[in-house]
């Protein structure tokens, strides 16, 4: 683990990334730089200049065998070149091991132990990975698939975007069968976001393996949500396919829940206002969505991406907000203070602050959280004699004072604007 968390950061990564296309590039096998990286990501791996490496290979595989020759064609006659070893094997499943095995052999200047595995019984073969090979043979029995990998060389991350409005993982053999699924491949949701319109149809731990839309017709996901497009060359994650497909038409996905399975079926169209996201930058024509009120010297207001553009407010506790998992929440935000107020000098209520709760009422991330923040400010001069009791994240308990006349001008705010949300 150690090994693979050095590769992915700093220097070496860049510096083993250059020399893995140096070589591929060397031995004129361009294409290949892919399996060199993952080698790279799952093996420990020593590398030397590409034309020494090719010349300590060509020396190793022109070495007298240490017993009486066997007359069998060996590894070592088979592929006499670091050039034919690279083509022969790289697309075998486990070839990782073998390749980090050869190489590091090769930088050490252990020539006799590169031609002895090359001239056994199972020659190369018997330095693959065990795993990935047995893994292939049994994904090509159950499916007609095969994988060239035991763990994939990039980290899974979940993915999310607001306009799908749902969460997804990749997933493994292993997490599928604690699913119980039988699908070779797809992805597992992770979260339904509550404003999503499949809420009700989608569940965490559903695993999607198909999707078809009517641009790019019926696809099979693998296990990292991707699709390859061989008129391309490339794959289309399962996030980009559904954003591609045409508005106001027909989408189908293979939902599988457990041992059930379905197709659920949905239209493809912009998100509605209460659909969407509300941390997000706004357009011109929800400019009155991003106003504010200030009571007590003290600016309130529903957090939105732009509001990151105050340094204040982007090192505060919102900073959370910015990423794109918890964009779907609603919240409210301190977003400036008057030096002239009691707030200020107290150094109680600070920009970025989030408010939690309202006279030990909680706010909660729904849609409401703006309107019932502004209600129990509106109430605070004649139930709690003029004193808001608030608790923020990133600044615990703070009294607030609000006048008779704020309290005026916030229902007069809350009867003409609020209907715009």
């Amino acid at each position: 683990m150690s090994h693979f968390s050095e590769l992915l950061n700093g220097e070496r990564k860049l510096s083993l990334t250059a020399a893995m296309v140096d070589l591929a590039n060397h031995l004129k096998s361009q294409g290949t730089e892919l399996k060199f990286l993952e080698t790279s990501a799952k093996s420990p791996l020593v590398l030397g200049h590409p034309r020494a490496m090719e010349e300590a290979y060509a020396q190793a595989m022109a070495m007298e065998p240490a017993r009486t020759p066997n007359r069998r064609m060996t590894d070592a006659r088979r592929f006499p070149t670091l050039t034919s070893f690279v083509r022969g094997w790289s697309h075998r499943p486990g070839f990782h091991r073998l390749f980090a095995k050869v190489a590091t052999l090769l930088h050490e200047g252990k020539l006799a132990k590169v031609h002895s595995l090359a001239s056994s019984k199972n020659g190369f073969a018997a330095k693959l990975c065990d795993h990935c090979e047995q893994l292939a043979d049994t994904t090509a029995v159950e499916s007609g698939r095969s994988f060239s990998y035991c763990v994939s060389a990039v980290p899974s991350k979940v993915v999310h975007s607001p306009r799908m409005t749902w969460d997804y993982k990749a997933t493994s053999a292993l997490s599928r069968k604690a699913l119980g699924v039988t699908s070779s491949g797809g992805v597992v949701v992770s979260e339904v976001l509550p404003y999503s319109r499949l809420a009700s149809k989608l569940q965490p731990y559903d695993v999607i393996s198909h999707v078809r839309t009517d641009r790019d017709g019926l696809l099979e996901l693998d296990e990292q949500g991707e699709a390859y497009q061989a008129k391309w060359g490339l794959s289309l994650g399962l996030s980009d396919i559904l954003d591609r497909a045409p508005l106001h038409t027909a989408v189908a996905m293979q939902v599988h829940r457990g041992d059930q399975k379905f197709v659920l079926q949905f239209e493809h169209t912009p998100l509605q206002l209460q659909e969407r996201p509300p941390i997000r930058i706004l357009d011109q024509s929800e400019a009155a969505l991003n106003a504010s009120i200030t009571v007590g010297g003290v600016t309130f207001k529903q957090l939105r991406l732009s509001d990151f553009a105050d340094p204040a407010i982007a090192s505060g506790a919102a900073a959370v907000y910015q990423n794109p998992q918890r964009q779907h929440e609603n919240v409210v935000v301190v977003a400036a203070v008057d030096p002239r107020c009691q707030a200020f000098h107290q150094f109680s209520l600070m920009p970025g602050q989030i408010v939690e709760e309202v006279h030990r009422q909680p706010l909660t991330a729904a849609s409401t959280a703006w309107t019932d923040f502004l209600e129990h400010l509106a109430d605070t001069p004649k139930k709690h004699q003029g004193v808001c009791l608030m608790k923020t994240k990133g600044g615990g308990m703070d009294a607030l004072p609000v006048s008779t006349g704020e309290a005026q001008q916030l229902l007069a705010y809350l009867q003409n604007t609020m209907a715009i949300q």
